[in-house]
């Protein structure tokens, strides 16, 4: 995974390189009270909806996916 961090926003990224769904956890609550999805390749763009997690929430990722996620502070 890739982890970004600024004075204004935290945000992580998983990518998925395998053709088979994978699962990725979360970081803890000390990292961000919860995550907002703001990108994922596997959605269309024209209807896509981000969702919330809770931090150590096991994320399901397709095959060949990247997404990105916001840390709510």
């Amino acid at each position: 995974f890739l982890t970004v961090t600024s004075k204004r926003f935290k945000s992580i990224g998983f990518a998925n390189n395998n053709s088979t769904p994978k699962e990725f956890i979360l970081p803890p609550a000390n990292y961000g009270a919860g995550f907002r999805s703001i990108f994922d390749s596997s959605e269309s763009v024209v209807d896509y909806q981000p969702r919330l997690a809770q931090p150590g929430e096991t994320v399901l990722m397709p095959g060949h996916a990247l997404q990105i996620w916001l840390a709510n502070r």
